[in-house]
Protein backbone atom coordinates (compact mmCIF):
# COMPACT_ATOMS: atom_id res chain seq x y z
CA UNK A 1 0.00 0.00 0.00
CA UNK A 2 2.83 2.63 0.76
CA UNK A 3 4.36 1.78 -2.59
CA UNK A 4 0.41 2.66 -4.32
CA UNK A 5 0.77 5.81 -2.23
CA UNK A 6 4.04 6.91 -3.26
CA UNK A 7 3.41 6.04 -6.46
CA UNK A 8 0.41 8.33 -6.40
CA UNK A 9 2.74 11.39 -5.57
CA UNK A 10 5.18 10.64 -7.62
CA UNK A 11 2.23 11.50 -10.55
CA UNK A 12 0.59 14.03 -8.67
CA UNK A 13 4.04 15.87 -8.28
CA UNK A 14 5.66 14.98 -11.71
CA UNK A 15 1.99 16.13 -13.47
CA UNK A 16 1.85 19.32 -10.73
CA UNK A 17 5.03 20.47 -11.65
CA UNK A 18 4.59 20.09 -15.71
CA UNK A 19 0.88 21.56 -15.71
CA UNK A 20 2.39 24.25 -13.98
CA UNK A 21 5.27 24.80 -16.45
CA UNK A 22 2.01 24.64 -19.16
CA UNK A 23 0.01 27.34 -17.35
CA UNK A 24 3.04 29.62 -16.78
CA UNK A 25 3.98 29.62 -20.29
CA UNK A 26 0.36 29.97 -21.17
CA UNK A 27 -0.96 32.49 -18.76
CA UNK A 28 1.92 34.11 -16.53
CA UNK A 29 -0.84 35.64 -14.62
CA UNK A 30 -1.93 35.06 -10.68
CA UNK A 31 1.34 34.65 -8.56
CA UNK A 32 -0.32 36.16 -6.23
CA UNK A 33 -3.36 34.50 -5.76
CA UNK A 34 -2.89 31.90 -2.90
CA UNK A 35 -2.06 34.29 0.17
CA UNK A 36 -2.64 31.54 2.91
CA UNK A 37 -5.98 31.04 2.35
CA UNK A 38 -7.19 27.35 2.96
CA UNK A 39 -9.03 26.49 0.51
CA UNK A 40 -11.68 23.51 0.92
CA UNK A 41 -12.51 21.30 -2.54
CA UNK A 42 -15.59 19.43 -3.08
CA UNK A 43 -16.06 16.08 -3.26
CA UNK A 44 -17.23 16.56 -7.01
CA UNK A 45 -14.05 18.78 -7.47
CA UNK A 46 -11.87 16.42 -6.03
CA UNK A 47 -13.27 13.21 -8.56
CA UNK A 48 -12.91 15.67 -11.44
CA UNK A 49 -8.85 16.37 -10.09
CA UNK A 50 -8.70 13.17 -9.99
CA UNK A 51 -10.13 12.10 -13.36
CA UNK A 52 -7.95 14.90 -14.56
CA UNK A 53 -4.68 13.07 -13.01
CA UNK A 54 -5.05 9.78 -13.99
CA UNK A 55 -5.25 11.62 -17.56
CA UNK A 56 -1.85 13.12 -17.20
CA UNK A 57 -0.61 10.54 -16.03
CA UNK A 58 -1.67 8.99 -19.26
CA UNK A 59 0.28 12.16 -21.62
CA UNK A 60 3.47 12.00 -19.19
CA UNK A 61 3.83 8.13 -19.82
CA UNK A 62 3.65 8.81 -23.25
CA UNK A 63 6.01 11.92 -23.59
CA UNK A 64 8.42 10.39 -21.18
CA UNK A 65 8.89 7.11 -23.55
CA UNK A 66 8.95 10.31 -26.79
CA UNK A 67 11.60 11.93 -24.74
CA UNK A 68 14.02 9.16 -23.82
CA UNK A 69 14.36 8.54 -27.13
CA UNK A 70 15.03 11.99 -28.76
CA UNK A 71 18.58 12.99 -29.41
CA UNK A 72 18.44 16.25 -30.21
CA UNK A 73 17.76 19.47 -27.98
CA UNK A 74 15.07 20.85 -29.95
CA UNK A 75 13.32 17.59 -30.33
CA UNK A 76 13.35 17.71 -26.86
CA UNK A 77 11.69 21.06 -26.62
CA UNK A 78 9.10 20.12 -28.81
CA UNK A 79 8.56 16.85 -27.44
CA UNK A 80 8.15 18.79 -24.01
CA UNK A 81 5.64 21.80 -25.50
CA UNK A 82 3.65 19.37 -26.57
CA UNK A 83 3.33 17.43 -23.24
CA UNK A 84 2.24 20.29 -21.65
CA UNK A 85 0.04 21.20 -24.43
CA UNK A 86 -1.46 17.84 -24.00
CA UNK A 87 -1.83 17.27 -20.55
CA UNK A 88 -3.53 21.29 -20.39
CA UNK A 89 -5.78 19.67 -22.70
CA UNK A 90 -6.61 16.86 -20.90
CA UNK A 91 -6.85 18.62 -17.50
CA UNK A 92 -9.60 21.69 -18.93
CA UNK A 93 -11.38 18.62 -20.88
CA UNK A 94 -12.19 16.65 -17.50
CA UNK A 95 -13.78 20.65 -16.74
CA UNK A 96 -11.15 21.71 -13.93
CA UNK A 97 -8.85 24.74 -15.04
CA UNK A 98 -5.35 24.36 -14.88
CA UNK A 99 -5.16 26.44 -12.14
CA UNK A 100 -7.65 24.59 -9.52
CA UNK A 101 -5.88 21.43 -10.45
CA UNK A 102 -2.41 22.83 -9.64
CA UNK A 103 -4.21 24.29 -5.95
CA UNK A 104 -5.41 21.17 -5.19
CA UNK A 105 -2.34 19.38 -5.85
CA UNK A 106 0.17 22.21 -4.20
CA UNK A 107 -2.85 21.48 -0.80
CA UNK A 108 -2.17 17.73 -1.66
CA UNK A 109 1.05 18.37 -1.31
CA UNK A 110 1.02 19.80 2.41
CA UNK A 111 -2.20 18.32 3.48
CA UNK A 112 -1.64 14.50 4.17
CA UNK A 113 -5.97 13.66 4.71
CA UNK A 114 -6.48 15.51 1.44
CA UNK A 115 -3.78 13.41 -0.28
CA UNK A 116 -5.19 10.40 0.99
CA UNK A 117 -8.60 11.16 -0.09
CA UNK A 118 -7.38 11.80 -3.98
CA UNK A 119 -5.50 8.68 -3.77
CA UNK A 120 -8.71 6.48 -2.99
CA UNK A 121 -10.49 8.84 -5.40
CA UNK A 122 -7.63 7.74 -7.60
CA UNK A 123 -8.14 4.60 -7.32
CA UNK A 124 -11.48 4.19 -7.54
CA UNK A 125 -11.44 6.07 -10.93
CA UNK A 126 -8.69 3.60 -12.74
Amino acid sequence: MTRNLNRVLAVLTLSAAMAMGAVHAQAQSSTGQSTGQEQNYSEGELKTYAMAALEVQEVNKTYVAKLAQAERMEEKAKLRDAAKSQMVKAIRDKGITVEKYNSITAKAERDPELFQKISKLIKQAK
